[in-house]
This record gives structure tokens, C-alpha cells and sequence, in this order.
């Protein structure tokens, strides 16, 4: 089982983030709620204000003049009033119960009151109430004490009456903030009964997933102990499967490690091993270079003198030092340490000045060639022997892809400030196994290659800081893409809003 104390840890834990969230909720629920009733209870006293002002049948002056008592006592304009007026204080009550209400006169006081008393006539409003006199607007407050004696404390709304422009009454209604109180309280503890319910219910969910959980690790341990995996044993808490087929499939790499190092252990030495020739064959290069040098010139000289047919085999001895001269020249550019001469040259001119020689060899195979070069080529720093180099090594090998009657096509652009370099064929196409080793040192599908055509391309590629990338469909032809940064590319960039 689990360990008692990392239980109790985890339970907490876990009872804590759940807790404190739902008592932040609680509270913000609480005080939104305490608002919202407010909110209600003050739109509510203003459409009962709204009502008693709409059900005014006229003025009070005109309904003193309507019972000819205008002149008469106090005493009688306050009876006529209360017999036009109270009708309608009780109708409007009756549609919001609970709440005081009623019609008010600055020089006969409350002319009609709900609910209903005869002592409450003639009664003068708080100074609080009167405010709405001096605002001439509807008003809500929080009131000590009601227009109505013994009510107190409340919320209420004043309504201002005008006749002619001047203010001759007001309506108000109002409630007990106890009322309030009270049914903001009855919301609050039954949401807190459906919190704690709901919280007490997470708790117990947690506390079962625990025990669940506890019992599918005491499976999941033997398993692993055992070495005996079986999935079923684990169908209470199937989270666990995944853990238990890793566990398996971790055990089969182990028995496997000590293979797999040895494996790895024997390309680091072909690593090495190709490094060293590599470094070999540069220091090698050189010095075969030189003596090879002098041995085409003894050739050329001689086959001069010779007859045709001892002239004819010379011709073919110079044509095969001059292929141990491609090879050395290969060599010599796997080197990374190669020194780069560069300068600013336009790649444009570098191709059309190739140009004579790749129309002329694709004759000879029966190919047909395209050049599509981007006018006003932003210029490059480029060591030009090496650009020569690479795009011959690229033709040569588009040309050797295709039969007769193939095309391929040179083509350069400008992609705000990376010139490309594109050479696509229609030939055989490369396979999806050979692309990813299609750059290693001496690996070739040729019969009669060295492999060391693209290999060259890669290093030369390198050494400008360019980027190399083929793409190819079986069948259908390749696509050689070399990028390099233009020498003002920065500035482009910024001038062109590029990227």
C-alpha cells in the first residue's frame, strides 16, 4: 500500500486546492448576490414609485378644485385627497406586498399611505426624504426611519410630482433592509448547503480514487516485480496500462542496451576512421598533385611526337590522369579547413559564363537545357573556383540521372536576400531510403562513382555558409536547392518589410 503519510500529504493537498477555490467562490458568489438583491429591490421601489406617479389622475390642486375645497380647511383638503388617492396607493400594494408606499404633500404632508392608517395622515416625512425637493429627480436612499412612524431602518425610492414645471408632491415607497437582510441570508445558506454538498462530494470522490488507486499500484508493483504483466488486473484504474506496458517495453530496450552501445561504439569508429582518411587524403592529394603535374606534361609532349597510333594511347592516358585529377580535386574540398577565397560576384554571370560548356555536353547527350535566371541578382560573396566546381558536380550529376531526350533546367531567385540556386532534372529520381545519406563521403548507387560528387557539394556549401537540400520523386525527376545569403541582405530586409 501507499505510505500513510503520503495519504494524508496528498489528501490535503488535494482537499486545499479544492477548498480554497470554492470559498474564494463562496464569497464572491455572497457579495454578488448581496448586490444583485439590492439592485432588485431598488428597480422594484422605482417601479412602484413609477406606477403611483402614472395613476395620478391630475394634479392635487386640480383634485382640491374638482371637490371644492380649495379654499377650505386643511383638514378637509386632506380628506378629499386621501378619498381620490388611497384607491390607488391599495391597488398598487396589492401588487407589491411588503412595502410601504404613498402619496406625499409639501403643505398637507401624507395624503395617502399603505398600509393603512388613519394617524398616519397629516404625518411630516423624514428631512431625508425630502431631499428629492432640492435634486427634482427620483432618489434612492438608506433610511433611519420611514415617512410612516415606527418603520425603520429601510431602503427607499422618492419620486418627484410636477405640475407646471414646479414640484407640488412626491411619491415614495420603501422596505425593510431587516426584509432584505433576511432573504439575502435564506439565499446564502442554501447556496452554502449546495456548496458544502458539492464539496463534500469531491472530497469523498477523491478519497475513493485514492483507494482505488492504492490497490492498482499494489498490482501494478507485483507486476512489475514479477515480471508477469497482465492488463486486467488493472481495469479499476486503466490510467495505470500505459505505466505498465512503458515498464515492459523499458525492460525489452535494457536487454537490448548492451547490443545497441556496441552498435553505436562501431559508427563512432567508422566516424573516426572517415575523418582520418579525410584529413589523409587532403595531406595525400597534395603531394600526388604535383608529380601528376609533371606526368601530363611528359605525356602531352611525347604523344606530340609520336606516331598516330602511339598518340592515340596517350590521349587516352591524359584522359585518365585528368579523372585522378577530378578525384584529388574532390578530396581536397571534403577538407573543412579549406581556404575560401571570396568576393563579391554576381551568381548570374558566374552560370552564363558555364553556360557554352553545359549546352555543349548536353548535346552530346541528347539532353535539352534551360536557363531561367533572376534579373538584377543581388550579388554574393562567393569563392568563384568553388561555385564552378559545385555547379559542375550538380549538372554532371542531372545530366548522368536522364536519358536522351531529357530536360533540366538552372534557374536562380531572389527570396528577400537568399538567392537560390535550382537545377531540376526529369530523371530516374532518388528513393527515400538513399535521401538521407545521399551527402556521406564514398556513398553511391553508381556503378562507377566515387561518391564523392555531393559530398563535395555539401562541404563547398558549408564553407559560404549556404544551405543545401534535394528533393526528389522516384521516377519523376530531382531537384537540387542551394541557398546563399546575399552580401546586402540585411539591408534588403529592412528596405523590403521581408519575413
Amino acid at each position: 500500500m501507499l505510505p500513510v503519510s503520503v495519504h494524508k500529504r496528498a489528501y490535503l493537498i488535494i482537499t486545499m486546492i479544492v477548498s480554497l477555490p470554492m470559498l474564494i467562490w463562496t464569497y464572491n458568489n455572497a457579495s454578488r448576490t448581496h448586490r444583485l438583491l439590492l439592485y432588485e429591490k431598488e428597480v422594484q421601489l422605482a417601479k412602484i414609485v413609477s406606477a403611483l406617479a402614472q395613476r395620478l389622475p391630475q394634479s392635487f390642486e386640480e383634485i382640491l378644485r374638482q371637490e371644492n375645497v380649495f379654499s377650505g380647511t386643511n383638514e378637509d383638503k386632506l380628506r378629499a385627497l386621501n378619498r381620490q388617492l388611497q384607491p390607488i396607493v391599495t391597488e398598487v400594494a396589492a401588487w407589491y406586498p411588503g412595502h410601504n408606499l404613498g402619496y406625499y404633500s409639501p403643505e398637507l404632508k401624507v395624503v395617502a399611505v399603505w398600509p393603512w392608517d388613519n394617524s398616519f395622515l397629516g404625518v411630516k416625512a423624514s428631512d431625508s426624504s425630502l431631499v428629492v425637493y432640492e435634486t427634482s429627480r427620483m432618489e434612492t436612499a438608506y433610511l433611519n426611519k420611514s415617512t410612516i412612524p415606527g418603520e425603520g431602518p429601510l431602503l427607499a425610492v422618492t419620486y418627484p410630482l410636477h405640475n407646471n414645471g414646479k414640484i407640488v408632491g412626491h411619491v415614495w415607497a420603501d422596505i425593510k433592509t431587516e426584509d432584505i437582510e433576511s432573504e439575502f441570508y435564506f439565499l446564502l445558506f442554501r447556496n452554502l448547503g449546495i456548496i458544502c454538498a458539492i464539496w463534500l462530494a469531491v472530497l469523498m470522490t477523491i478519497k475513493w480514487t485514492f483507494t482505488k488507486l492504492d490497490k492498482s499500484l499494489v498490482n501494478f508493483v507485483m507486476q512489475v516485480k514479477s515480471g508477469d504483466f497482465d492488463r486486467v488486473k488493472l481495469q479499476e484504474f486503466p490510467q495505470l496500462v500505459p505505466v505498465l506496458d512503458t515498464v515492459s517495453t523499458l525492460r525489452q530496450h535494457l536487454a537490448n542496451e548492451f547490443e545497441r552501445r556496441e552498435k553505436v561504439k562501431e559508427e563512432m569508429i567508422k566516424l573516426d576512421r572517415l575523418n582520418l582518411v579525410s584529413r589523409m587524403a587532403a595531406g595525400v592529394a597534395h603531394e600526388i598533385r604535383n608529380p601528376m603535374t609533371v606526368v601530363m606534361g611528359f605525356i602531352q609532349m611525347m604523344s606530340n611526337k609520336a606516331d598516330a597510333k602511339w598518340r592515340e594511347r596517350a590521349l587516352v592516358i591524359l584522359e585518365e590522369l585528368k579523372h585522378i585529377n577530378m578525384i584529388v580535386t574532390d578530396f581536397l574540398s571534403l577538407a573543412r579547413n579549406k581556404r575560401v577565397d571570396k568576393q563579391l560576384m554576381q551568381l548570374n554571370q558566374i552560370i552564363e559564363a558555364m553556360a557554352p560548356l553545359i549546352y555543349a555536353e548536353s548535346e552530346n547527350r541528347g539532353i535539352f537545357v534551360s536557363l531561367s535566371l533572376k534579373n538584377a541578382l543581388p550579388i554574393v560573396n562567393l569563392d568563384g573556383k568553388e561555385i564552378v566546381q559545385l555547379i559542375s558536380n550538380l549538372t554532371r550529376n542531372a545530366l548522368e540521372a536522364m536519358e536522351q531526350g531529357g530536360t533540366f533546367e538552372i534557374s536562380t531567385l531572389d527570396h528577400c536576400g537568399v538567392i537560390e540556386l535550382c537545377i531540376r532534372d526529369n530523371g530516374c529520381g532518388i528513393s527515400d531510403e538513399h535521401l538521407d545519406k545521399i551527402f556521406d563521403p564514398f556513398y553511391t548507387t553508381k556503378d562507377q562513382a566515387t561518391g564523392l560528387g555531393l559530398a563535395v557539394c555539401k562541404s563547398i556549401v558549408d564553407r559560404h555558409g549556404g544551405d543545401i537540400r534535394i528533393e526528389s520523386n522516384l521516377g519523376r525527376g530531382t531537384t537540387v536547392i542551394v541557398s546563399f545569403r546575399a552580401a546586402d541582405s540585411q539591408e534588403n530586409e529592412g528596405r523590403d518589410m521581408c519575413g
